[in-house]
């Protein structure tokens, strides 16, 4: 009889302190959280274009209803975007047709070693400033060491490994993008199509590795079209702002439940992403030749 009267008295207690644990969480006042200014500006001495992107943040603990990307995030098309070198300044006016702010480096040239300010004001009170140098050193060499030709379900296809040494001296950080090229007889021009890397970071850094070699090899290239098999290498020596970012969001995994929340990385003061400055090389190799 006790042993029975335990149970229900358990089973009443653990009910009310369900229902208390209950009407605790729903009385919490979540604080408000508002939109911030994203603003994305990688700016290179190599590039035709200085490029901004702004968009507003996400609201936290807000259900989002949106099904896609434009939804979640709006561009914000009525800003006020200005870069300078600390002596001149313009500003970039916006593209409807790209949905970013666009101005030439013919206009305002981006120069290795060169510091350089981005303003952004919105309507509505937004406001955010950042700034960043464009690293001085060339990118070092690419080395393609070799070529492996692999079958795959019956389609025939290339891999190839290469590496570069670092520069001497600390503090240096790369960034690693590779692309197939294609040409097209009918448009008269050549496409690239991103290809991943099967070894390899995309962002390093010679952190304990000053003079060292970074070896890579990419992911399988295919040629349906019977051409020369021809990849292109990107390699840029970038800011250490520029690899912070890239490599926070590179190990973000945000559906992810067992992921230890992780901040993303931002330069960018009064609102969030990132302005950074790399220098940059494209290699070209032909790997049936």
């Amino acid at each position: 009889m006790k042993n029975i009267i335990s149970k229900i008295f358990l089973t009443v207690f653990s009910f009310f302190m369900l229902s208390s644990c209950e009407n605790m969480i729903s009385d919490v006042d979540v604080p408000e959280s508002l939109p911030k200014l994203v603003v994305h500006s990688i700016i290179s001495p190599q590039s035709d274009f200085i490029k901004v992107k702004v968009m507003k943040s996400r609201t936290l603990y807000v259900q989002t209803p949106y099904h896609s990307y434009d939804q979640q995030f709006p561009v914000i098309k009525n800003a006020s975007v200005r870069i300078s070198d600390g002596v001149n300044s313009m500003v970039i006016p916006y593209d409807v047709n790209r949905d970013t702010y666009l101005l030439s480096t013919d206009e305002f040239e981006i120069l290795p070693s060169k510091t350089y300010y981005l303003e952004v004001t919105a309507p509505e009170g937004y406001s955010a400033t950042a700034e960043c140098t464009v690293p001085s050193d060339i990118p070092p060499a690419i080395e393609l060491t070799s070529v492996e030709e692999v079958d795959e379900y019956g389609n025939s296809g290339f891999l190839a490994n290469f590496r570069f040494q670092d520069i001497s001296g600390p503090g240096h950080f790369y960034s690693i993008n590779v692309a197939s090229s294609y040409g097209d007889e009918f448009y008269e021009g050549e496409y690239l199509y991103d290809l991943y890397l099967s070894r390899g970071e995309p962002y390093t850094s010679d952190k304990n590795k000053d003079g060292e070699y970074f070896t890579y090899k990419t992911s399988t290239i295919y040629n349906p079209v019977e051409q020369e098999t021809k990849i292109v290498i990107f390699l840029s020596v970038t800011d250490q702002d520029f690899y912070n970012y890239h490599k926070s969001v590179w190990n973000f995994e945000g559906d992810n439940p067992f992921q230890e929340p992780a901040p993303i990385f931002s330069n960018i003061k009064g609102g969030l992403g990132i302005f950074a400055g790399v220098n940059t090389i494209g290699t070209e190799f032909i790997l049936n030749e």
